[in-house]
């Protein structure tokens, strides 16, 4: 019982209150582009979402991986975008390689 306590404990200081997720438009809207661009973002897998019935929605903490992960490259079109994606993945594999 005392266990399952500490569990439970643990499991609500890991996660927060209340979960922010926020639509295409309102990424859109943060990084003051259109919302054609964040759906390529997504397609291009530079930017993660969860698909939840139709729509695609963000959380917070994939909103932060994409602007730390992606800063200073010119995500300007679709082919920039897969360009930096490719960058990125290869530096992904090349550390986990290197462990």
């Amino acid at each position: 019982m005392i266990t399952q306590i500490k569990e439970q404990q643990v499991l609500t200081n890991l996660f927060p209150k209340k979960i922010q997720m926020y639509s295409r438009k309102e990424v859109a809207e943060l990084f003051h582009t259109s919302e054609d661009t964040i759906s390529a973002l997504v397609c291009t897998g530079c930017l993660e979402a969860i698909k939840i019935g139709k729509s695609y929605s963000f959380s917070y903490y994939s909103i932060l991986d994409f602007e730390n992960e992606y800063r200073g490259f010119d995500l300007s079109s679709t082919e920039k975008m897969k360009n930096a994606f490719e960058i990125k993945h290869k530096e992904a594999v090349a550390c986990r390689d290197y462990n």
